[in-house]
C-alpha cells in the first residue's frame, strides 16, 4: 500500500483537466507523471465515449500507460491500449424506449451511443458542433429506437448512453421531469429530496446544452470503485477533481472531494477543497498541494 495520502486520483476531462483551448499545459503532463512515478493511480473519468477520450490520453502525457478509462459517466471501464473491458453497465432495452419515447413526447433532439458509435436519427446544427469538438464521427440511423432494439435483441451490442440537446434555458426543467419521471439520480438543488417514481436510470449534464441518461448501474463514483477494490483502495483513498454536476457524486463520495474553480456552485457545495480553474492547471495544482508536498 502506498504511503502517499490519496494514492487514487480521478479526474473529469472537460472543463477539469482540459483547458479551454482544447490542450493540457506541459506543467499539468509533469505533475501527473511524478504522482504516477511514485506509484499513484490516475485515472480519467468522464461522460466521453471511450474513443472520445482515448484518442486525447497522449495530450495528457498518458499515451504510452494501459490504464483503466472510465468513460460514459461510468456505464463503461476499458483499458487504453490492450481494449480489456473492465466493467459495462449499459441501459436496459426497456429504459431506452421509455426515454426515447418521452423524448420524442416533448420534443427533444435526442441521440445513443452503440459499441462506442454515435448514432443519430438525422444530423442538426449541434450534431456537427458536437461531433466536431470531440474529434468523432457519427452514422445516421432511420429510426433511432427501432435501430437500437434491433442491435440490442441480438444480444451482441449494448447501449452506454442517451443523449438529449437542449436550449441552455430548457435543460433545468427537462432534466427536472425526466428525473421526475424516472426517479434516478440526485435533485442537485436539494440533494435529500426523493423522486417519487422507482429508479430506472440516472440523469445529469455536463454542459448547459446537455442532458445524459445512463444505466442506474454506471455513475463515475460507482465505476472508480470498481476499478480501485480490486487495488485494495477504498473511496477514502481516491482524490477526485470535478466541474460539473456529471461529477458531483464522486467528489462527494471522495476522500478528498476538489471543484475546479469554473465549477458549476452545486459541484462546490460538496467539495473538500477549491483548486484553481480548468486554465489555471487546477488538478496539477490540487496534487500538488495535497498529495505531492506531503508525499
Amino acid at each position: 500500500m502506498l504511503k502517499i495520502r490519496y494514492p487514487v486520483v480521478a479526474s473529469d476531462f472537460d472543463g477539469t483537466l482540459l483547458r479551454s483551448d482544447d490542450t493540457i499545459s506541459q506543467y499539468t503532463q509533469d505533475v501527473i507523471k511524478e504522482f504516477i512515478s511514485l506509484g499513484g493511480l490516475f485515472l480519467v473519468a468522464t461522460g466521453r465515449m471511450h474513443c472520445a477520450i482515448v484518442n486525447r490520453l497522449e495530450d495528457a502525457g498518458l499515451g504510452d500507460l494501459d490504464t483503466p478509462v472510465i468513460s460514459y459517466q461510468g456505464a463503461l471501464v476499458k483499458t487504453s491500449i490492450s481494449d480489456k473491458i473492465l466493467f459495462d453497465n449499459s441501459l436496459d432495452l426497456d429504459v431506452i424506449t421509455d426515454v426515447i419515447s418521452e423524448a420524442r413526447a416533448r420534443d427533444i433532439y435526442i441521440h445513443g451511443y452503440l459499441d462506442d458509435i454515435l448514432y443519430v436519427e438525422k444530423e442538426m446544427p449541434w450534431t456537427r458542433a458536437y461531433v466536431d469538438f470531440l474529434r468523432i464521427d457519427f452514422e445516421l440511423v432511420g429510426d433511432l429506437l427501432e435501430f437500437l432494439t434491433q442491435k440490442i435483441k441480438d444480444g451482441k451490442h449494448s447501449c452506454h448512453k442517451l443523449l438529449m440537446m437542449l436550449e441552455a434555458d430548457q435543460l433545468e426543467s427537462q432534466m427536472r421531469h425526466f428525473l421526475d419521471k424516472f426517479g434516478g439520480g440526485i435533485d442537485y438543488n436539494d440533494p435529500s429530496h426523493k423522486f417519487k417514481s422507482p429508479p430506472r436510470a440516472i440523469f445529469n449534464t455536463s454542459s448547459e446544452h446537455l442532458l445524459e441518461c445512463v444505466s442506474l448501474n454506471a455513475g463515475k463514483d460507482k465505476a472508480i470503485e470498481q476499478v480501485i477494490k480490486s487495488k485494495g483502495y477504498t473511496m477514502k483513498d481516491v482524490l477526485a477533481v470535478g466541474d460539473s454536476l456529471n461529477d458531483f457524486t464522486m467528489v462527494r463520495r471522495a476522500g478528498m472531494g476538489v471543484a475546479v474553480q469554473n465549477a458549476d456552485p452545486r459541484v462546490k457545495t460538496v467539495a473538500k477543497h477549491i483548486t484553481t480553474s480548468n486554465d489555471n492547471d487546477g488538478v496539477a495544482r490540487a496534487i500538488e498541494t495535497l498529495i505531492l508536498n506531503e508525499a
